[in-house]
């Protein structure tokens, strides 16, 4: 039955097909309607990217040579899925015809960092037992916690955890005044922040530490 519904809302959107050009971006239906395709087989995941996969080349010049009588190229969507454990998937969406025509485990790769990816961190450091251990050891006590600001940066490749973690570093800030300007204060530690299980896994600190600077703004 859901697979019928994924069909009729596929033919649905086809039937307006004619309405783009085959290299136009997905519509936001689209996108709506390649999610719920991917998600009737496969749940619990997190999408990274829906975007159009572009026809091929031979099969879009045999389409422009004729396109009266030679079949239009399918609309079909791109998805990048991130599930438990940061497994990351690469799956091909056929929008004209309703189904999931590619759907592959990608080992060793992390895909784009996305907004949602950088919101929660700053929230779950301000938290972290060590994070509040390494302020206090610098100058800044618990209760002032909430001065405490980051800038989640994607770590790209760390040998120390490899390519199967989706993990961030948190560049660390003070900031005593909401008027005062974020990166007045650079903090001298970097938590490391896996956004899989949402958590602070380990600490960079510096050999010789540096405390708060207590200059003014």
């Amino acid at each position: 039955m859901v697979l019928e519904r994924l069909q009729q809302m596929a033919s649905h959107l086809t039937g307006h097909v004619t309405q783009h050009h085959p290299f136009d971006p997905l519509t936001a239906d689209e996108i709506a309607a390649a999610v719920a395709i991917v998600r009737s087989e496969h749940s619990d995941l997190f999408f990274n990217a829906v975007t159009l996969w572009e026809p091929r080349k031979t099969e879009m010049m045999r389409w422009l040579t004729a396109p009266d009588s030679q079949t239009r190229p399918h609309r079909v969507a791109d998805v990048v899925a991130i599930g438990r454990g940061s497994k990351v998937y690469d799956g091909l969406v056929d929008l004209t015809e309703g189904k999931l025509v590619k759907w592959e485990l990608t080992d060793g790769v992390q895909p784009l960092i996305t907004m949602e990816d950088l919101q929660i961190v700053e929230t779950v450091v301000r938290k972290d037992p060590k994070v509040i251990e390494q302020c206090g050891l610098i100058g800044i006590p618990p209760e002032d916690m909430y001065k405490v600001y980051c800038d989640p940066w994607t770590i790209g490749y760390d040998e120390r955890f490899g390519s199967k973690v989706r993990l961030q570093q948190a560049l660390m800030y003070y900031r005593p005044h909401l008027d005062d300007s974020q990166y007045t204060y650079p903090l001298d530690f970097c938590p490391i922040y896996n956004a899989d299980t949402q958590e602070i896994v380990h600490i960079d600190v510096p050999k010789v530490r540096r405390q708060l600077n207590t200059a003014p703004p």
